[in-house]
């Protein structure tokens, strides 16, 4: 069945202001579509591109049964400031919004979209919001996935192979990196620290991808080997004081 919108929507098609930092969003997003974005078990609807000189990106969401209980909302990818909004902070402030909109704390919508969603606009208000909310452990956690291939393609590789959340405060993934006699392979498990020295979980964690090749390349690795039992890899690397050490 063809979707024809039954009304024009206030945003003019085909200008953009937002670009690469839409595709960012999106891309961080999408893994939300069937893994609920808040404990009430919200997902993804959809995630609608930016149209108009002072448009932005438009996120709706669900629970997934019910498309009575939609709701969407007009954001912004940047702050104040015009600095882009690192990509965590959209989750951060989605599961609050979207818990206010649970909790009836939300200003009836002024309107809908050509889908019928109900949509609020917090674009004004929307840096605000995120930089109030905290990440979680498994959002740290999370953070330094997104930065591994799944395959070793040469040398500068490093391929994701598995994660854990090691203990409360570190996490350790396990990546694939060339052996000393290609195509030979090892599997690694690489600890890093997922909290800052207050406790609190990191919305910035160094990227795996950064520093893993460079260290592979040169046999670094081996000089942050640590003795460990872990029985899926063939070494443990302790990197939490070179990659995401602890924040002031």
């Amino acid at each position: 069945m063809r979707i024809v919108p039954t009304a024009p929507d206030e945003w003019h098609p085909h200008v953009t202001v937002a670009g690469p930092e839409y595709e960012g969003l999106l891309y961080w997003l999408r893994g939300f579509v069937a893994v609920p974005l808040t404990g009430d078990a919200l997902v993804l609807r959809g995630v609608l591109p930016p149209r108009g000189a002072d448009g932005g990106p438009r996120v709706a969401l669900w629970n997934g049964r019910d498309l009575s209980s939609s709701v969407a909302f007009d954001i912004a990818v940047t702050d104040a400031e015009g600095d882009l909004l690192d990509p965590l902070l959209h989750i951060l402030a989605l599961r609050r919004l979207a818990a206010d909109h649970a909790l009836g704390r939300l200003a009836r919508p002024a309107k809908t979209d050509t889908f019928g969603i109900p949509v609020h606009d917090v674009r004004q208000r929307y840096a605000e919001i995120a930089a109030a909310c905290g990440p979680t452990i498994s959002d740290a956690l999370d953070l330094p996935l997104r930065a591994l291939t799944a395959q070793v393609r040469d040398l500068e590789d490093c391929a994701l192979w598995g994660f854990v959340l090691a203990d409360d405060e570190t996490g350790r993934y396990y990546v694939r990196i060339p052996g000393e006699n290609q195509p030979e392979e090892i599997t690694v498990g690489v600890d890093v620290r997922l909290r800052d020295r207050a406790g609190t979980p990191k919305r910035l964690v160094g990227m795996l991808d950064v520093y893993l090749p460079g260290l592979a390349y040169e046999r670094d690795l081996t000089r942050y080997r640590v003795a460990d039992g872990d029985g899926y890899c063939d070494m443990v690397c302790d990197v939490t004081e070179l990659i995401g050490g602890p924040e002031e």
